[in-house]
């Protein structure tokens, strides 16, 4: 006769219950993870816009040996009274101011940073429409569309060119910035007597650096005006 006995697997032993000490340490482990999470996501947050500033602080506004180049003009020199970090004693360039002015004044940009900038806007303090001496800017030369003339602050004092989808510059190169000069009688009197002079014009750049904006001013200004006998 067959045995028709039924055999009955053994139950699978139920799982074990968490120890009281797991579930005390299950949700501080859950909010180390979520404070972990916060910190790596505040250190993006203050590490891009610092990245950024580096950036931009690689930027460096110079002039060349060559900052005015004049069809009609001319152009000379004079100390100033501070010397460069080198010791060296440092010489503005001036072009005189005459009825027939017609000038490039070259603007180098440096970017010694170590990411490609943009840059966005050049702004030329007093070259503006109604600023204080007898010439303005008319145009900045280069395949990029500009905009003039602008205002700056409500006025037209100082010449600004929005270059149009940015110049980039990338690390360890220069751009040069050539802006076209003429000359505009602004008032009844002289801007410049015979042997005056005016300079330390502090050109701006607006810089783009990985999405965030910010302004560069030169050091100092090296460039600037002197008057003409006669007062044209």
């Amino acid at each position: 006769m067959s045995d028709s006995r039924v055999v009955l697997a053994p139950a699978s032993a139920p799982a074990p219950e968490p120890s009281r000490s797991a579930k005390r340490w299950r949700p501080r482990l859950t909010a180390a993870v979520a404070v972990a999470a916060l910190l790596v996501a505040a250190s993006a947050a203050i590490a891009w816009p610092v990245s950024a500033a580096v950036s931009r602080d690689g930027v460096v506004i110079r002039q060349d040996a060559r900052p005015w180049a004049c069809a009609s003009g001319a152009i000379t020199t004079q100390p100033v009274d501070d010397s460069l970090d080198d010791g060296q004693q440092q010489f503005d360039s001036l072009v005189t101011v005459t009825s027939g002015l017609d000038c490039r004044l070259r603007i180098v940009v440096d970017n010694t940073g170590g990411r490609p900038v943009s840059i966005d806007r050049l702004t030329l303090p007093v070259f503006g429409p109604d600023g204080g001496v007898d010439i303005v800017a008319t145009q900045l030369d280069g395949d990029f569309s500009t905009a003039f003339p602008v205002r700056m602050a409500g006025d037209n004092i100082d010449a600004r060119f929005d270059i149009a989808g940015g110049l980039t510059i990338v690390p360890n190169t220069a751009a040069v910035l050539s802006v076209e000069v003429k000359y505009s009688k602004k008032g009844s009197g002289c801007s410049l007597s015979a042997g005056s002079s005016t300079s330390d014009f502090r050109p701006v750049v607006r810089v783009t650096s990985r999405g965030m904006t910010g302004d560069v001013v030169a050091s100092h200004g090296w460039f600037g005006f002197a008057g003409a006998a006669g007062c044209p």
